[in-house]
């Protein structure tokens, strides 16, 4: 029988490929020793991996990575096959090549996606969902069509909020550009027009009727 926080951090790789031990930490709200020994035990189970993670501006020596036996387990304990499995999960190696060969910039954009999910000071908001490299649906004139962000996450407003706050919306919805100089925003005027026009249209706002997320690994609640 797996801790509860093992199993986190299996969850965790699961939408997440390639996290850093520090990474892993902010993800679960624990201590650096609580999380390494979770790490050794998942590891002598055979179901999580190290990759090396040598790359400048890269604060980390490796990323964990589950194992075959570990989405197996998965998908068992899910009481499902593990195409269908894989499938529901987006879990690919286009998917995976992506996430690798972008993972400079991948690294630096969940970090900091993984710090919005920890309420601190003033800073009344939460990450809910968020997910890097992903395409956001959008509707507007009518028609369907999606745009590609480096990164994107759904934040909540935390229940204390001042009067002037609480009048104002509870979700928003934000996008992440990051420029690495060696890997440049991208200036596609056409891209960043489509996102304006979106915002006019209401639907962009119901959150209870739309996949946040497309074209990846599917974000989950924290």
């Amino acid at each position: 029988m797996l801790a509860p926080e093992a199993q986190r951090i299996l969850e965790a790789l699961r939408d997440h490929p390639l996290l850093s031990r520090r990474q892993l930490e902010l993800y679960l709200g624990r201590s650096g020793r609580t999380t390494r020994e979770f790490l050794r035990d998942l590891t002598r189970r055979g179901w999580i991996q190290r990759v090396n993670a040598h790359q400048p501006w890269m604060h980390t020596r490796s990323l964990q990575m589950l194992t075959p036996a570990a989405i197996t387990k998965l998908a068992q304990d899910a009481d499902t096959s593990m195409t269908a499995y894989l499938r529901q999960r987006g879990w690919h190696q286009a998917r995976l090549e992506q996430l690798l060969l972008l993972m400079e910039r991948v690294f630096q954009i969940r970090t900091f996606l993984l710090w919005l999910q920890r309420p601190k000071g003033k800073w009344n908001w939460k990450a809910k969902m968020w997910d890097v490299e992903v395409e956001k649906p959008f509707y507007a004139g009518g028609k369907t069509f999606t745009i590609p962000f480096h990164g994107a996450a759904l934040l909540e407003r935390g229940p204390e909020r001042s009067k002037a706050e609480s009048k104002d919306q509870r979700w928003v919805f934000v996008v992440i550009e990051f420029d690495l100089r060696r890997i440049p925003v991208e200036k596609d005027r056409e891209r960043l027009a489509r996102f304006v026009l979106a915002q006019d249209d209401r639907r962009f706002w119901d959150k209870e009727k739309e996949q946040v997320f497309r074209g990846g690994v599917h974000a989950r609640p924290s």
